[in-house]
């Protein structure tokens, strides 16, 4: 009875619709996909880490071989091809990875908040479901958890880990400290970016070993590096050895160690040169990023501030292990800050911690004025309301996205012989997956190839958003090809959907199709590899990666 008391007095003990919340609430998404029938491939890296779980990783695992080559970590892509044995090789595969992980994430940050913070158990409890309920709304939350992509995987396996290493800094165990390395290296291999916070848990973690006795913290030692390098081992071994080969393309699960260049002044810069062409951006990088909790698809204007009250406050509140929720943030804003690429789903990688560095906030002003605490609340449930509307809308945003390239793919295929050849840029993946249009990528053309295909006696086309590759793709492959085609092939135009147009090529009479010569020179950005059905670099996923915020 004293011990049922306790678990309750310390915070243990949670109410039943506090575990249900989160499910409710990715329940919308998940909804508002199945009624479109949007099946989570749209872009073009959907598609990559789609074709590979379910093709070389899936026959891979069927004959038990290893892990085929890929251009990213495939902790994500494991997960799916072993889902993808249950209910077959289909996209749904990838979604329920993505829905169930985003389930958790809610889940993990309210254990995160009650774990981090200090103070009465009620009011610990209130911090833990606020904190929950922030992160379940959060649209980009609900995005990534219908689409097939690695980010809520990554992301829950990072809370999870984050939440072991602080309870092994208050109470140190075996158990946490294996727990934290597992969590984080799978992390680690689903996104790279949580490599750099698995630096903060692991010195976290160290400072808790520490306070084992001898015997105890050494076998705790070696247990967490067994179970760190099973997980992390067949990823970083070949990645490390194709990076110290410099095999072309760049290691094998971590090509972006190999395009990724940091430095500091990129956070002051709005234009960019980079392996997806000339980017430019509205805001400079180290200021999108430090806006972006207060995007509407995040956690808005409405609530962003309290974020200047829940760090002060819970720096003084935290418990042991709780300054990981101040490092997490830190290291993951350092990082794509001083990087030129911006794209508003890398925020989910720091959408937990900022929750539960809110939710201090907003008890802390409640905890000012007592007497307004409905004011507070009132705030905050308007809040919500709005984040819940960001979600439905940027939800909405990839289904029509979806739906357009579906579109564009259909309207193709009644305009292209079927024995014929068509050259792509953009919508190469979903032409390949949507269509039997026999497709070519033009980004990995050469001069020869191009060659072959013009003075083929098969039609050949070609389909493309112009303005696009002659502005951000100047100069580098796509731009250097498009030229070629100009130059050695006669191009009628079929027709335009959207900002594709379509045209006829055949050879232009008199013209020589040999290679070329300006035009074929070698730039760093041809000799990036991408993964199978992807038209641009991974580094930059999805084409939202050239736009400001959504």
């Amino acid at each position: 009875m004293a011990r049922g008391r306790s678990g309750r007095e310390d915070g243990q003990t949670w109410p039943a619709w506090a575990w249900a919340t989160p499910a409710l609430l990715l329940c919308l998404p998940a909804a508002i996909a199945w009624w479109h029938g949007f099946d989570g491939l749209y872009g073009q890296d959907a598609y990559a880490y789609f074709g590979y779980a379910v093709g070389p990783l899936r026959e891979a695992m069927l004959a038990l071989e290893g892990l085929p080559p890929f251009y990213w970590p495939p902790g994500y892509p494991l997960m799916v091809s072993l889902v993808s044995l249950v209910v077959g090789p289909r996209p749904l595969a990838g979604q329920a990875v993505s829905w169930l992980a985003a389930l958790s994430v809610p889940l993990l940050t309210a254990r995160l908040a009650h774990e981090t913070t200090d103070g009465p158990a009620a009011e610990r409890r209130t911090a833990a479901l606020l904190a929950a309920l922030l992160v379940g709304t959060s649209a980009q939350l609900w995005e990534s958890s219908v689409v097939v992509m690695a980010d809520t995987l990554g992301v829950a396996a990072a809370t999870l880990g984050v939440l072991a290493g602080a309870r092994h800094c208050r109470q140190p165990s075996p158990r946490w400290l294996v727990l934290a390395t597992g969590a984080m290296a799978f992390a680690a291999v689903t996104r790279l970016i949580y490599a750099l916070v698995a630096v903060p848990v692991g010195l976290a973690a160290l400072w808790g070993t520490a306070r084992l006795p001898r015997r105890v913290a050494i076998g705790a030692l070696g247990a967490a590096a067994l179970v760190g390098t099973a997980v992390a081992g067949p990823v970083a071994l070949p990645a490390a050895r194709d990076l110290l080969d410099r095999r072309p393309g760049g290691p094998t699960f971590g090509a972006a160690i190999a395009v990724y260049r940091w430095h500091a002044a990129t956070a002051f810069r709005r234009e960019h040169v980079t392996a997806d062409g000339h980017l430019r951006y509205r805001l400079p990088n180290g200021l999108y990023y430090l806006l972006a909790p207060a995007h509407r698809f995040a956690f808005t204007p409405l609530l962003a501030p309290f974020l200047a009250v829940g760090l002060p406050a819970f720096w003084r509140r935290r418990r042991p292990g709780g300054w990981l929720c101040v490092a997490w943030p830190g290291v993951v804003y350092a990082f794509h800050a001083g990087t030129p690429w911006q794209n508003f789903r890398f925020t989910l990688a720091y959408t937990p911690p900022l929750a539960v560095l809110l939710a201090t906030g907003l008890l802390a002003v409640r905890g000012w004025w007592p007497r307004a605490r409905w004011l507070v609340w009132g705030w905050t449930a308007v809040a919500v309301a709005v984040m819940a509307s960001g979600g439905i809308t940027l939800v909405e945003r990839v289904v029509r996205r979806q739906q357009a390239e579906v579109a564009t793919v259909r309207w193709v295929e009644r305009r292209v012989e079927p024995s014929g050849h068509v050259i792509a840029f953009e919508l190469t993946p979903a032409l390949r997956y949507r269509s039997t249009l026999n497709v070519h990528e033009l980004f990995e053309q050469t001069p020869a190839e191009l060659a072959r295909l013009v003075e083929s006696d098969q039609p050949l086309y070609a389909l493309l958003d112009v303005h696009d590759v002659v502005t951000q793709w100047a100069g580098l492959p796509p731009e250097r090809n498009w030229r070629w085609l100009q130059t050695h092939a006669r191009l009628i135009p079929v027709g335009r959907h959207g900002p594709y147009t379509l045209f006829s090529a055949s050879r232009r009479l008199g013209a020589s199709s040999g290679p070329m010569s300006s035009a074929s020179t070698t730039s760093p950005a041809s000799n990036v590899s991408r993964p199978s059905g992807s038209s641009r670099s991974a580094l930059a996923p999805t084409i939202e990666s050239s736009r400001p915020l959504p």
